[in-house]
């Protein structure tokens, strides 16, 4: 992937580019219809851009290096690699801007990258652009403020499953993961069936072992590194199409619940978490530790910890995981449905 900033007109795209300067913070000019291309180079930059969309500011990853990004009048890309272990090129704006945005932006990043952003705007570009695959549809959720716990049950109750037992084996991190069959955002038109590294911009961090979250009697905490073979055996059993497991670069740090043994039977993790919105991934909780309400707990504790670090906690669900998804209502995260597709 190059580096350089463009120059001159693309020739995929047909957009001529203009030197990155920044219009004035808050200026529409950025955001009218039309207008040339403009590379963006600062994290200030894209989030005037996009107006602090976090799904975009998140895929800016604090404009780490081989980040990349473009406003060209409403539309927005982003080309992150790597991001939730997907080079995802992430988008907004209208359809009108973004498809030759999109063109330039892939010719530009290349063929790895998938276009990511709301699901009836990936839809339209999918249908404009032969090279793109059908979009997988699936969800984005997001908070800035952690919903109220509800009453944790008694050590009585604790041995039973709940009534309302939305405890979480596998949760799939979007983009159909965890599941056989994927859910497609069909091309319009078509037949019907057809989870921060440290690093440059890093957050503190709350120190191994602490109880941030505990407060609310969560009885999760941050793991030691030494406890990564009792994650990885974990996730092989419980969600094994988890996109973040233990030693990959930027999944950070794992928060877990063990039992009255010791055994490890919950867990979450911070991964790939931008300096203003933190993503929480790998959620599991073993076969026999389920409806307990422990996967409700290890998510809360992570996502306070996030909110505290970031200000925003966002994370990924596939849009058949109904458990999931009520269970993230209940934590606060308001949910986006969103798509994902990629070249041909």
């Amino acid at each position: 992937m190059s580096s350089a900033a463009p120059s001159g007109a693309s020739a995929t795209s047909g957009l001529s580019s203009t030197a990155s300067a920044a219009p004035p913070a808050g200026s529409a000019t950025a955001r009218r219809p039309g207008g040339a291309l403009r590379e963006l180079t600062t994290v200030a930059q894209v989030v005037d851009a996009c107006e602090d969309d976090d799904l975009i500011v998140w895929a800016a990853q604090g404009m780490r290096p081989g980040v990349r990004a473009w406003v060209v009048g409403d539309a927005v890309a982003v080309a992150s690699p790597g991001a939730s272990r997907r080079d995802r090129l992430a988008i907004r704006g209208s359809t009108a801007c973004a498809l030759p945005l999109v063109r330039h932006a892939l010719a530009e990043s290349g063929p790895t990258y998938r276009p990511f952003g709301d699901a009836e705007l990936v839809m339209a570009v999918s249908a404009g652009i032969e090279e793109l695959t059908e979009a997988v549809g699936f969800s984005w959720m997001v908070t800035a403020a952690l919903a109220p716990a509800a009453p944790l049950p008694s050590r009585a109750d604790d041995a039973a499953p709940a009534a309302d037992a939305d405890d979480l084996g596998r949760v799939g991190d979007g983009e159909g993961g965890g599941q056989a069959g994927r859910v497609l955002v069909p091309r319009p038109g078509s037949e019907p069936g057809s989870p921060v590294a440290s690093g440059a911009g890093a957050e503190p961090r709350s120190e191994v072992g602490s109880e941030v979250g505990s407060s609310a009697g969560t009885g999760a905490t941050w793991l030691e590194p030494s406890a990564d073979p009792e994650v990885g055996a974990l996730l092989a059993l419980a969600n094994p199409s988890s996109y973040a497991v233990p030693g990959i670069p930027r999944v950070s740090r794992w928060a877990g619940i063990r039992d009255g043994s010791g055994e490890l039977v919950a867990v979450a993790a911070d991964a790939w978490s931008a300096p203003a919105v933190g993503l929480m991934a790998g959620v599991a909780t073993a076969v026999s530790a389920r409806g307990r309400g422990l996967a409700e707990r290890v998510c809360r504790f992570v996502t306070a910890a996030l909110l505290a670090d970031h200000g925003r906690s966002a994370l990924m669900v596939d849009d058949w995981n109904h458990s999931a998804v009520r269970l993230y209502e209940r934590l606060g995260y308001a949910r986006r449905r969103v798509a994902a597709n990629k070249t041909r």
